[in-house]
C-alpha cells in the first residue's frame, strides 16, 4: 500500500464473488487492512490515536512557559541543548525549571522530531488507553474512516486482543493475472512491489 509503505498489509476483497468466479472483471478491488499493533506504529495510525495526547502535552508545556514570557512553539522547535540553554538563562527558580523540563520531556516522549516506531512503541506502552479509546470509538461507529476486524472473526481459537485495522479510504486494485501469480508463487508485499517495478521498466 502506498499509504502504508513497508508495512505488512492484507487486502480484503470487495469485488463481487460471483463476478470473480465467472471471470467478469479484469481486476480485484480490495480494502487495505493492517495488523492493529503495526497500524498504531505507522505515521497515520499513531497520529489518529495519539493526537489528543500530543495536544494535551503541548498545552501543558505552553501553560508553564507562557508564565515566563516564553513561546512554546519556538522552544519546541529548538534542539534539546538550545532549549536547555534558554531555560537556564531565563528561568531562575529550580522548581520552575523542573516543571518546564518535565513538561518538555513529556511532550518529546509522544511527539519528538525523530519519532520512529521504537519511540512510538514505548509511548503507546506507557499510555495504551489512547489506542484502546480509538478502537472503542471505531467499534461504536464514531470514527467512520476505519473499521476494526478482530482476529476471532475469521480464525478459531485466536487471541481476543488481536485483529486488523481496515482503512475504508484506501481502496486498491489488482489485476486478476497478478493475483494468480501471487497465489501460485507465494509473492509477499515486498517482492510484489519489486515485481511491479520491474514490469513497469520493461
Amino acid at each position: 500500500s502506498m499509504k502504508y509503505p513497508k508495512t505488512r498489509c492484507l487486502g480484503i476483497v470487495i469485488s463481487a464473488r460471483c463476478d470473480v468466479a465467472n471471470c467478469k472483471i479484469p481486476k480485484l478491488y480490495y480494502l487495505v487492512a493492517v495488523p492493529a499493533n503495526e497500524w498504531f506504529l505507522s505515521d497515520i495510525g499513531y497520529q489518529e490515536a495519539y493526537t489528543e495526547k500530543i495536544q494535551s502535552c503541548k498545552l501543558n508545556f505552553s501553560n508553564y512557559v507562557v508564565k515566563h514570557g516564553l513561546n512554546a512553539s519556538s522552544l519546541l522547535s529548538f534542539s534539546e541543548s538550545d532549549f536547555m540553554a534558554v531555560v537556564d538563562a531565563t528561568i531562575k527558580k529550580d522548581k520552575d525549571k523542573e516543571d518546564i523540563c518535565s513538561a518538555y520531556e513529556m511532550y518529546q516522549k509522544f511527539n519528538c522530531s525523530a519519532m520512529d516506531s521504537d519511540c512510538r512503541k514505548k509511548a503507546i506502552k506507557s499510555e495504551p488507553k489512547f489506542a484502546e479509546k480509538f478502537l472503542a470509538r471505531v467499534s461504536k461507529g464514531e470514527i467512520v474512516h476505519f473499521s476494526y476486524l478482530p482476529q476471532s472473526a475469521y480464525l478459531e481459537d485466536s487471541a481476543k486482543d488481536r485483529g486488523y485495522i481496515v482503512d475504508l479510504q484506501e481502496i486498491e486494485d489488482l489485476l486478476i493475472e497478478d493475483a494468480e501469480i501471487i497465489q501460485s508463487s507465494g509473492i509477499d508485499y515486498l517482492s510484489y512491489s519489486d515485481y511491479n517495478e520491474d514490469e513497469r521498466h520493461r
